[in-house]
């Protein structure tokens, strides 16, 4: 699961990820299914069980939270709508529609499910600050969609938050995206592409230029003179040379 914007808490707090509102929240087909895997925890309480990580891991915190410390019995009382059978996707689904007072943002949620429940691979090492120095923590799973990350400052994609002008036809991912932003972005980027297509012309004209052989008629001449020139011409390889026929003693493009 990544994150367009992921949020970091404050490093002497807890290993606290989730995405920021309004840059998106990206799950692999993985992750998708897994969330709506149904959970049936048979003997999943008893070590001969042959369930997944991710079966293993739900259950136990879904049912047998107790017999465990930290992250698994760590939950924000989702447990009490969970019946056997039930996805993640549906447990939650109950959740936000049965407790008393639901004020969670659903980015934060999407954050809780990503990082205490296993939808998501362990971040990488040696990618950014936070993930090297939070790599052996479990619960840390949410990743950053190109390192960008928001802690004391905005990092990569953070910084289009739609409160300047820098979010531009370049950028991957922008926050607070308004109709004339729209339509700013859409004629840059139609002149970046315009820019882009002669560029290529240009150059795949040259290529074609510089990598042509150069066939030269030669038709009732005497002049060594003018042999000469045209060898110079050829011996510097132009890339705007042209093809040359001679005609009696004169030159003639063709």
């Amino acid at each position: 699961v990544w994150a367009g914007c992921r949020v970091l808490s404050w490093n002497n707090q807890v290993t606290w990820t989730f995405p920021f509102g309004g840059y998106g929240t990206f799950l692999s087909k993985g992750s998708l299914k897994l969330l709506l895997q149904p959970l049936h925890c048979e003997d999943t309480n008893k070590s001969t069980t042959q369930m997944s990580d991710f079966q293993q891991g739900a259950c136990q915190k879904l049912l047998y939270k107790a017999n465990h410390g930290y992250p698994i019995n760590a939950t924000i009382g989702e447990e009490r709508f969970f019946e056997l059978g039930d996805s993640l996707n549906k447990v939650f689904y109950k959740y936000m529609r049965g407790v008393g007072r639901f004020c969670l943002h659903s980015d934060w949620l999407f954050g809780y499910i990503t990082n205490f429940y296993n939808i998501s691979r362990h971040t990488v090492l040696n990618s950014t600050w936070w993930d090297d120095r939070k790599g052996d923590f479990q619960e840390n799973r949410l990743h950053s969609l190109m390192n960008s990350e928001f802690y004391s400052k905005p990092e990569g994609q953070c910084k289009h938050d739609g409160t300047t002008r820098s979010c531009t036809a370049n950028a991957t991912i922008c926050h607070y995206v308004k109709e004339s932003d729209m339509e700013r972005i859409t004629v840059l980027g139609k002149q970046q592409n315009n820019h882009s297509r002669m560029k290529n012309r240009k150059s795949i004209s040259d290529n074609d230029m510089s990598g042509r052989t150069r066939d030269i008629l030669y038709l009732n001449t005497t002049k060594s003179s003018h042999l000469k020139s045209i060898e110079n011409r050829r011996n510097r390889k132009s890339p705007y040379a042209i093809d040359v026929l001679i005609v009696g003693s004169k030159f003639k493009t063709r």
